[in-house]
């Protein structure tokens, strides 16, 4: 008893209790994880996989070959949905290729 407390401070001034979104999006960040999501689409490489549902860049990743079919791969979100593109069915067998 008898000790004052201080004021406890509000916190708007001080640069240490910025948001994560302004520190990341101040730091450029942001911008080098969406290139990297992206596949680094800007780099002028062609693809050598693709998935033949959603036409994603499916090289360096796992992806779902079909036995049956020539030439067909699914990346493991519409696989695992159970995509199917004429003459492809779901219930092929198939490999998994890394």
């Amino acid at each position: 008893m008898g000790r004052s407390r201080g004021v406890p401070n509000s916190g708007d001034d001080d640069t240490n209790h910025r948001s994560k979104r302004r520190r990341v999006a101040s730091t450029g960040d942001a911008s080098d994880s969406l290139s990297a999501a992206c596949g680094g689409a800007g780099d002028g490489k062609k693809a050598l996989y693709h998935c033949n549902y959603c036409n994603k860049d499916l090289s360096g990743k796992i992806r779902f070959k079909c036995s049956k079919c020539p030439d067909f791969d699914l990346c493991v979100e519409c696989f695992s949905v159970g995509a199917e593109v004429t003459p492809h069915r779901s219930n092929h067998p198939y490999r998994v290729m890394v």
